[in-house]
């Protein structure tokens, strides 16, 4: 007993350390068939088979179990006879399983005798169970000592099981239907403001377009005399920068058309100025073309010494007024608007 006693507080040690929840509370009844070994001093040892009955109670504390019950060995046999009594057990509650100890009393001949054991009892379904589990108990009468031990296989049967579980189930249920709402919820809300802020993005960039575009058409580019060699038509790589981003524009915004006009100061000839200022606007409009703008929305033209945006009779004057201006305009407008 005393090997036993060592096995219960091991027990009830593990069981202080497990959070399991339980499946083995509530009333339950059982049957059983054991073996029986019985011994008594000087005589020959006795095995034979039996049946049982149990009927208990247990008590669920999240960390272990504790149950009362009370049995029927009927090993009629046994030096002892039949044994009537009743047990504490401790278990330690796994899921499914449920390893424990117990501790009792039976009363049969040769009087009551302190006994207990360990078992595993395993849940079948919500209300069945099987067990296993080895009892011993002794006893001393006069000269006589008399042992029993019993390896048993029962089978159970619980009248409460399934209402914990069933709660459980039904909480988690719940649970887990507001949550996945919730979630629900939260990926409708997180997709409505993805949505507004996608739109709102939009709205601003057509804006900043639109507002581009008008800023671009109000405000031609202009490259000046320093752009050309002197007296050519030949562009300096200086040039590239400024028409780069015209063409940038242009392929931005396919509904725009480019006026490409070129001027010269008034020196010299009319006639010489004027194809001067045609031949760079149309060097301008070759550069546009090949950096990838359609040939047909480029319009150029020259104008030689007309439309001066400075004075002809100084240097500074005259260099402004050598100029090739490059302007937007919508495909529906005329095309260039300003005359000699």
């Amino acid at each position: 007993m005393k090997k036993y006693l060592q096995s219960c507080a091991l027990m009830l040690l593990l069981s202080a350390s497990n959070t399991g929840a339980s499946e083995f509370d509530g009333l339950y009844i059982g049957v059983d068939a054991g073996s029986n070994k019985s011994t008594a001093t000087a005589l020959s040892d006795k095995t034979n088979s039996y049946v049982g009955a149990v009927a208990g109670y247990n008590w669920d504390f999240q960390n272990f179990l504790l149950g009362v019950d009370v049995f029927l060995d009927a090993h009629g046999s046994s030096y002892t006879g039949k044994d009537v009594g009743g047990d504490v057990k401790l278990g330690l509650p796994m899921m499914q399983w449920l390893p424990y100890a117990k501790l009792g009393l039976s009363a049969t001949d040769p009087g009551t005798r302190v006994h207990g054991g360990l078992g595993v009892e395993y849940k079948l379904t919500e209300r069945w169970s099987v067990n296993g589990e080895w009892m011993v108990d002794s006893k001393s009468s006069g000269a006589t000592s008399y042992k029993n031990n019993n390896l048993v296989i029962g089978f159970n049967y619980y009248f409460e099981a399934g209402k914990d579980q069933a709660a459980a189930k039904d909480a988690a249920a719940r649970d887990a239907a507001a949550k996945d709402a919730a979630a629900r919820d939260a990926a409708a809300k997180d997709a409505a403001a993805r949505d507004a802020a996608a739109k709102d993005a939009a709205v601003r960039e057509v804006a900043a377009r639109e507002s581009w575009k008008t800023s671009i058409i109000e405000k031609p580019v202009r490259l000046e005399g320093a752009s050309f060699a002197t007296g050519s038509s030949r562009l300096l790589a200086g040039a590239s920068a400024k028409l780069d981003e015209v063409v940038n524009a242009a392929k931005q915004f396919q509904d725009i058309q480019l006026d490409v006009m070129g001027y010269t100061d008034n020196t010299g000839s009319a006639q010489k100025n004027l194809k001067l200022s045609h031949d760079r606007a149309n060097a301008v409009k070759a550069y546009l073309v090949k950096q990838g703008v359609a040939a047909e929305r480029v319009n150029s033209e020259g104008f030689g010494a007309a439309n001066p945006i400075a004075d002809n009779a100084t240097a500074e004057g005259r260099a402004k007024n050598r100029r090739v201006e490059i302007r937007y305009t919508l495909k529906e407008e005329k095309k260039i608007r300003v005359t000699p």
